[in-house]
């Protein structure tokens, strides 16, 4: 009779269940990987620093050289924060210093896609001789709309780059110092705040403080300029392995027999660039500066990331 009350219950699972490994920093998201406005290297650290309430000097310092294996960063002091901030343009960019960075970041965060918000990919294809701007530049009317929207404020990748002067969502100049103080930043500085003047801490979104009126000719140049390394930009994130440096070489001997009839001297006439330099980038002994690819592409109507890619049917219409 006892049995007739007893109620079987199904079995316990006494395994122990699997814990995914934990950060020592926020596992913070980045932003608009995998479009032109992708968030750069150094707005993912400040915005880092600003998550944790520390300055980005103290995150250098006291955590990130910690785990670098780069003995410059490891002995982070004040004066080594402040050549580091001083050149922190290059930190969106490539080489040693810069890739042990997004990988120590890596370990603490755990994300794992760091290196999109830089141009490490483009590392075999891409000058850095004048590549990316000294000082912070920006848009305030992209800061405000993002602001009223309650949408995260951030730097754009797009707006390190030295040859972009112009937003290509509002066509306006981007600023580069601050309308209250009127004094520049560098993208990296110890009381660097998204948004905010580093000097005298204010918000510099919502208007311009340059009101430059372009030539029809030369807004739609500075327009193509910037929403084609937009387009480089969002590819970085869908091409899984490097451009290689050899595509540049033949991109320009390909240019130069369409169009020239393989005569560099005339085509370094054309573009006003020396003889002896043009030859060696098509022998593939250097590589040119960004701002002469755009302009060339820009010139013969060729997209840049097919010029960069080697994209062959690009070319057929020279």
């Amino acid at each position: 009779m006892f049995n007739d009350y007893l109620e079987v219950y199904g079995s316990c699972d006494l395994e122990k269940p699997l814990i995914p490994s934990r950060s020592r920093l926020y596992h913070l998201e980045p932003i608009g990987i995998g479009t032109p406005y992708v968030e750069s290297l150094t707005s993912y650290i400040t915005r880092l620093s600003e998550a944790h309430s520390v300055t980005s000097s103290s995150l250098f310092s006291q955590i990130i050289g910690y785990e670098s294996k780069q003995t410059f960063i490891k002995n982070c002091s004040s004066r080594n924060i402040g050549t580091l901030f001083k050149r922190s343009r290059f930190v969106n960019g490539h080489g040693k210093i810069v890739q042990d960075i997004y990988q120590s970041l890596k370990k603490l965060t755990l994300q794992q896609n760091l290196d999109y918000l830089t141009v490490f990919r483009y590392s075999k294809v891409l000058s850095t001789r004048k590549l990316f701007k000294q000082n912070k530049s920006w848009c305030p009317a992209c800061y405000e709309q993002w602001r009223l929207s309650n949408h995260t404020i951030y730097e754009p990748l797009l707006w390190t780059l030295e040859d972009v002067e112009i937003c290509p969502h509002h066509y306006q100049p981007l600023q580069n110092s601050c309308p209250y103080c009127n004094q520049s930043s560098t993208w990296l500085s110890t009381k660097s705040r998204v948004g905010y003047c580093c000097k005298c801490d204010r918000w510099v979104g919502g208007f311009s403080q340059v009101n430059r009126n372009y030539e029809e000719t030369e807004l739609a140049m500075f327009i193509w300029i910037a929403q084609t390394l937009g387009k480089l930009i969002s590819f970085i994130s869908r091409e899984s392995h490097l451009i290689e440096k050899a595509n540049i070489s033949k991109a320009l001997n390909l240019i130069i027999h369409n169009t020239y009839k393989d005569n560099i001297a005339a085509f370094s006439r054309a573009f006003g660039l020396p003889k002896n330099t043009v030859w060696m980038w098509c022998k593939g002994k250097s590589i040119p500066e960004l701002r002469i690819l755009t302009r060339i592409c820009y010139c013969l109507d060729i997209s840049l990331l097919d010029f960069i890619g080697f994209k062959t049917k690009a070319f057929e219409s020279l």
